[in-house]
């Protein structure tokens, strides 16, 4: 079992190391698994992500003794039967192997290349999360001829989430009529996720290589699926302020922040969404706000859904505040790692103040209270950081991290943090 741990999210860290103390599930752990534990800055984990593609989340990694996938967990929880589940479930696939896949493997590694073979492959890697982008080119160079007429085809391929402008990619787009066919055959659930996955592995690319020509062409091309023009310019704002975050251009990067929440996020009424949320609320059928009895499951959906890496889970109601509030934190507590100038710490400080009034959430608390500290608001700052330690402690999660900041804001201690 291998936990990686989240490279901007202590609470999660926090939430998973305390889940681990219960007997149980340590005694489940101890008996099944040799443990692990590594951080995103050592060696190890770049050659991990390479093969088992964590995308830079929290994961947990269920691995046989050969490197075979058993499970992957990419969320934290608060209960310790969402690991205890996931722990099963690896164990249930160590039981009961894939012995199609393995065999699949085999085959290819001896060097045999079929396409039906590495249809299967493709297939079989995408389902247990591994990375197989190389493997999917491969696979096309050997597709009969007829194959990119062939509507279920495109949307396997489309499934594969491929990079932009990649062979893949512009095979799909071959005949475009195709295509849209074929795409629009799918759920928008299951597009959105699909352009979702394209634009992160192909920001990634951009970052990678430090190309910003290629950024701006990624960032048009998923602003190009939407219709209206301030969706469209929002999201290609997004894909191009990550961008210069990941190659460390500060300059833009601030600049582009400032224009991004400020005109996208700062006009929002709170008003309106609340009105929105309420409508929606009253839209769903009683019966389906009701969790089940599984509550550990459900959290567990849950936190794949805040963490972008799970569909919105159904039997509960997620408000679009919410929304709202992590991407103003987002923005928030990025400007307070990235700087200490001034305006842009005004801004970062005016960004999270919203971000509280969306939604209570103990992390923007505490974003909030370390930029008023920073603004020599301390009295004010260590008030939120209490509501920060509070709030966390009363939905049982530890509060460690919020507890040392607050008791170095009350000794007027500075710096308070590393940032």
């Amino acid at each position: 079992m291998i936990v990686i741990e989240s490279a901007d999210c202590k609470q999660c860290n926090e939430m998973t190391t305390q889940s681990f103390t219960n007997p149980v599930l340590s005694r489940s752990v101890n008996s099944n698994c040799i443990a692990m534990k590594i951080n995103r800055s050592s060696k190890e984990y770049a050659m991990i992500d390479s093969i088992y593609s964590t995308n830079n989340s929290m994961a947990i990694l269920f691995l046989e003794y050969d490197g075979t996938l058993l499970q992957k967990f990419t969320a934290s929880s608060t209960s310790y039967m969402a690991y205890v589940d996931q722990l099963n479930k690896a164990l249930t696939k160590k039981e009961h192997p894939d012995t199609e896949f393995k065999e699949l493997v085999k085959d290819y590694n001896s060097g045999k290349r079929e396409f039906e073979l590495l249809y299967k492959l493709v297939k079989k890697k995408a389902e247990a999360g591994l990375e197989h982008d190389l493997l999917t080119e491969e696979m096309l160079s050997l597709a009969p001829q007829d194959s990119a007429t062939s509507l279920t085809f495109i949307q396997f391929l489309a499934e594969q989430a491929p990079v932009f402008d990649s062979k893949v990619y512009q095979y799909m787009y071959k005949n475009s009529q195709n295509f849209r066919d074929a795409w629009f055959m799918m759920s928008q659930q299951k597009r959105t996720n699909i352009n979702n996955r394209m634009v992160s592995k192909s920001r990634a690319k951009a970052v990678k290589e430090k190309n910003r020509i290629y950024a701006e062409r990624v960032a048009n091309m998923f602003a190009g699926t939407y219709t209206e023009k301030i969706v469209a310019r929002k999201v290609h704002d997004r894909v191009m302020i990550d961008y210069f975050r990941g190659v460390k251009d500060t300059a833009n990067f601030l600049v582009g922040s400032v224009r991004y929440y400020d005109q996208y996020l700062m006009t929002i009424s709170l008003d309106s969404v609340q009105h929105i949320d309420s409508i929606r609320k009253s839209e769903i059928p009683q019966r389906t706000l009701t969790p089940p009895p599984d509550a550990a499951r459900m959290e567990t959906a849950v936190m794949a859904y805040v963490s972008g890496t799970g569909p919105v889970p159904t039997g509960i109601f997620i408000p679009i505040a919410q929304n709202y509030t992590n991407e103003l934190n987002s923005g928030s507590w990025t400007i307070y790692t990235f700087t200490h100038d001034p305006v842009y710490t005004a801004k970062a400080l005016a960004w999270a103040k919203r971000a509280n009034e969306f939604s209570e959430n103990p992390a923007v608390m505490d974003t909030y209270a370390r930029l008023l500290y920073r603004t020599g608001n301390k009295k004010e700052a260590i008030v939120w950081e209490d509501k920060a330690v509070q709030y966390t402690k009363a939905r049982k999660i530890p509060a460690s991290e919020y507890e040392e900041i607050v008791n170095k804001m009350r000794a007027g201690k500075d710096p308070i943090d590393e940032y």
